[in-house]
């Protein structure tokens, strides 16, 4: 049995679990987004920094963001460039 099956299975048996498209958990059980995770909801592709905080889209940093990756702080511009790093 696949990694995927094993944990779709997981999600779909523990209600508190909350899952993406492809059956990975993304939420913790207070609802905030799991910490340095990778997850897709509806075709788009969501990454999340060490505080759980939502910085990136389909590859793509938000704008006017600051965020925590590894212990390193990174802050992007008005066009969802990394202003330092």
């Amino acid at each position: 049995m696949s990694a995927f099956k094993i944990l779709g299975s997981i999600c779909r048996g523990v209600a508190s679990i909350v899952c993406d498209d492809n059956g990975h958990p993304y939420r913790d059980d207070s609802g905030g987004w799991l910490p340095n995770n990778e997850y897709d909801l509806d075709g788009v592709h969501y990454a999340t920094d060490d505080n759980g905080s939502v910085y990136q889209a389909d590859g793509k940093y938000y704008p006017d963001d600051t965020f925590e990756l590894n212990g390193e702080w990174y802050e992007t511009d008005e066009d969802g460039e990394i202003k330092n790093g």
